[in-house]
């Protein structure tokens, strides 16, 4: 799953609409457009997209939490 999939299921799923993506060329930085109703704060919005996209990067790659988290742990 890359970053753009990634988002698009996290917008769907909170009733979300991205109307403009752009990421660098290593996807390690995102820039988004978004239409919302006014239920959620940009911060919320912020901490739903980061959430997901972290749970969905360690579920591609384990190895990141061991290298990230010392060993997997917080």
């Amino acid at each position: 799953m890359n970053v753009r999939e990634s988002f698009s299921e996290t917008a769907d799923h909170f009733g979300q609409k991205i109307l403009a993506l752009e990421t660098t060329d290593q996807d390690d930085h995102v820039h988004l457009f978004m239409q919302t109703g006014s239920k959620h704060s940009p911060a919320d919005i912020d901490r739903q997209f980061r959430s997901a996209s972290g749970k969905h990067l360690l579920e591609w790659d384990p190895k990141i939490r061991e290298s990230c988290f010392c060993g997997g742990g917080f």
